[in-house]
């Protein structure tokens, strides 16, 4: 269905961001504009798909193209100043993306995948901040359907894609440190404590009232839980934060199912590429802070015991492409990886009881995330989510994290 596009979306701005070198002078005849989103997705923008009928030279052309449009979340309006998040991504795109892609193609000719959409034109004006980006549907691409998770073949690719990204931050960050600057602060920040501690309890607190109705759970883990409530945020802040001492990558920082596209083979219908959108909240710190968020809001559970594959083929991934590149002697170990699984177990168990429950809710039950925040209103808790939650507290009682 057509939407209300914002007054300032017109033929000039689509034109402005049509123009490229190939085609410098784009005529924009008619465009239509549709929501590419969906209550119940989880995003913290609002995202439009606009088709766009235009002219080059004498040549009729119909193309697709993406506005991502920053939502006002009462609450966030401190923290998107103070962090600026489209700024951030704009950052991603214009100035981290185009430098690990052109550093993957010399060593991967012909076979290296850029990590994102183009990005084609934006702003980070109060009254106008968004991003108009190349619609990736238009080339095959979707998202996987996330109330289930993703299997292993399409782990695996993330995997894959996953340790590039991250060994050619390190690179970037070897050769042109400043570029990285921009992304030492994370979101989670003690000084965003008093904001989004109301956010977290709320969601934290309903899991555990919810487990204490699991009579061969509610004496193990129920107490726990309600104890991680005590200062939720100030376990997140803790658990992502960054050791200098160890090997750091820049994260995407929001890693799950809906932050990525797949495409699949039109012969076979196998999986075969993968993109990464929404970089507003990238930062420099352990690749595990990646790998626990992906590993517990995006990967089918059925595949709880077959983690170790997922690492090791992200491991691969990471030092075959540090190695290509020339940054060998930088890449950590197995078990140093591992040691930095273990020691952020407990972004796991947060990631699990505070985003997990919104991004697996019935889109019938879909919360209204300002209300969340500002009354930590309690959330419908998904038979999905419950599933999954048996499943995982055991693990993480095994493992220490809990």
């Amino acid at each position: 269905m057509e939407v209300k596009a914002p007054s300032w979306l017109n033929a000039e701005l689509l034109q402005t961001a049509l123009k490229s070198a190939s085609d410098p002078d784009p005529k924009v005849i008619s465009f239509e504009v549709k929501n590419a989103t969906a209550a119940g997705d989880n995003y913290s923008s609002d995202m439009y798909r606009v088709k766009v009928n235009y002219t080059q030279g004498d040549t009729a052309k119909t193309t697709s193209v993406i506005v991502k449009v920053a939502k006002h979340f009462d609450i966030f309006d401190k923290i998107s100043t103070e962090l600026n998040p489209f700024q951030r991504e704009i950052n991603v795109f214009t100035h981290i993306l185009p430098y690990l892609q052109d550093f993957l193609r010399d060593i991967f000719p012909g076979k290296f995948q850029p990590f994102g959409a183009n990005l084609l034109h934006s702003s980070n004006e109060l009254s106008t901040t968004y991003l108009i980006m190349e619609d990736l549907k238009e080339s095959g691409f979707k998202i996987a359907e996330r109330m289930r998770g993703l299997d292993m073949n399409h782990s695996l690719l993330v995997m894959k894609n996953l340790g590039r990204y991250h060994a050619a931050s390190v690179v970037l960050h070897e050769k042109q440190p400043e570029k990285l600057r921009y992304f030492m602060e994370s979101f989670y920040n003690p000084s965003n404590k008093d904001m989004m501690d109301k956010f977290y309890n709320g969601i934290l607190r309903n899991v555990a009232r919810e487990v204490e109705t699991w009579p061969d759970y509610k004496e193990r883990f129920a107490s726990k839980l309600h104890k991680l409530a005590d200062d939720p945020f100030m376990h997140c802040v803790n658990a992502v934060k960054r050791d200098e001492e160890e090997f750091n990558v820049l994260c995407h920082g929001d890693l799950w199912l809906n932050n990525m596209m797949f495409r699949y083979s039109e012969e076979t219908g196998e999986v075969v590429d993968v993109r990464f959108v929404d970089y507003q909240i990238g930062y420099w710190t352990s690749p595990a802070v990646d790998l626990q968020y992906f590993f517990h809001t995006s990967v089918s559970t059925d595949l709880i015991d077959k983690r170790h594959v997922l690492i090791q083929e992200y491991y691969n991934s990471l030092t075959d492409t540090l190695t290509k590149l020339g940054y060998k002697h930088l890449q950590p170990t197995m078990s140093q990886l591992e040691k930095q699984l273990n020691k952020r177990g407990l972004h796991a168990v947060m990631t699990s009881t505070t985003a997990l429950p919104i991004i697996i809710v019935d889109k019938i039950n879909a919360p209204d995330i300002n209300e969340l925040i500002n009354k930590g209103n309690k959330i419908h808790l998904s038979e999905a989510y419950n599933s999954a939650m048996k499943k995982f507290l055991p693990v993480f009682e095994e493992r220490g994290w809990i």
